[in-house]
């Protein structure tokens, strides 16, 4: 592993998975229906918030919560599939670079997610792997943009603030992650990404050669 002190933390979603709209939930036309609307509630909806900040144990009282706070055009069985199926594909080349990544850095995860998508990263798209630790917001009890989120994985990497390298699709996220002295970057998955790395100097020679060997042997 190279010597240097710089740790990698990366966001999930749009950054190493791609995202699926949740719009179908409402797909007929009710008050959240729209793709500007929905995500508005999505992101604002205390029901996504407390399912995602593990206060709602089991995706049966998330799925009770979120059609209290705006009815459905879906059945239940329905909103299980849209809700599973909100995790998307691995971005391509992203596993190869993340194996190459972990052989120089420390590598970490800061994600807002559930135990339901969550442990489709883990058992379908084996990503926990890569990683020193996950800190996700359902075992955290805590959310980003929220400083405490930033604060803990902080603590637990141990390590200087300026030296974590924070990949992250939203800017609030990043802006907050800036006030504690991260270095934090809005980014986005596949080439943006990897992009972003080599220009921030974390696409060695080594770690281009083990991409290079990674992607030889799936070809």
């Amino acid at each position: 592993m190279s010597q240097n002190n710089r740790v990698l933390l990366f966001d999930l979603g749009n950054i190493l998975v791609s995202l699926n709209a949740v719009s179908a939930i409402w797909q007929r036309g009710s008050s959240a229906g729209g793709s500007v609307s929905t995500d508005h509630f999505w992101s604002s909806s205390k029901a996504v918030h407390d399912y995602e900040s593990g206060r709602l144990p089991t995706l049966k009282a998330f799925y009770e919560a979120l059609r209290t706070e705006h009815p459905m055009d879906v059945s239940e069985d329905e909103f299980y599939l849209i809700f599973r199926n909100v995790i998307g594909d691995v971005f391509p080349g992203t596993q190869a670079l993340l194996s190459a990544l972990r052989h120089e850095y420390p590598l970490y995860l800061l994600s807002n997610t559930s135990a339901a998508h969550w442990a489709i990263c883990c058992d379908e798209q084996k990503l926990d792997v890569f990683f020193c630790k996950a800190f996700l917001s359902f075992k955290m009890g805590v959310m980003k943009p929220d400083p405490r989120a930033f604060q803990q994985a902080i603590v637990e990497m141990n390590s200087d603030p300026q030296n974590i390298w924070f990949y992250d699709d939203r800017e609030d996220n990043v802006m907050i992650a800036r006030k504690l002295g991260i270095n934090a970057h809005v980014s986005f998955g596949g080439e943006t990404l990897y992009n972003d790395l080599r220009n921030h100097g974390f696409i060695t020679e080594a770690v281009l050669q083990v991409v290079q060997n990674r992607e030889k042997e799936h070809n």
